[in-house]
């Protein structure tokens, strides 16, 4: 009896490790939606603030983007084509 609860012993240590492998795999890609999500409000939040705020005057598309990549930039979100792709899609959807 006792090779039998050693074996069942590591079957069960076996389960344990996967499963704590799946719970951590599927909480870092939820935590990543969420964060992709997050991002993506506060891109269309500040083009939608840079399009109210330069409205009465002539700027150029460049003074609004240098305005939502400086106030990201102040969140701690530095540019990448990633964060320049969402801003871009913030864009057309605000001229739709």
């Amino acid at each position: 009896m006792n090779i039998v609860a050693k074996i069942l012993g590591f079957i069960f240590a076996l389960v344990l490790t996967w499963l704590a492998t799946m719970i951590k795999s599927y909480i870092a890609k939820t935590a990543d939606t969420m964060e992709d999500e997050k991002l993506k409000d506060l891109v269309s939040v500040f083009v939608s603030a840079a399009e109210q705020q330069y409205k009465a005057m002539e700027h150029s598309g460049a003074n609004k983007k240098d305005y939502v990549t400086s106030e990201l930039a102040k969140l701690g979100y530095e540019l990448t084509e990633y964060l320049n792709a969402l801003i871009e899609s913030a864009v057309y959807k605000l001229k739709e």
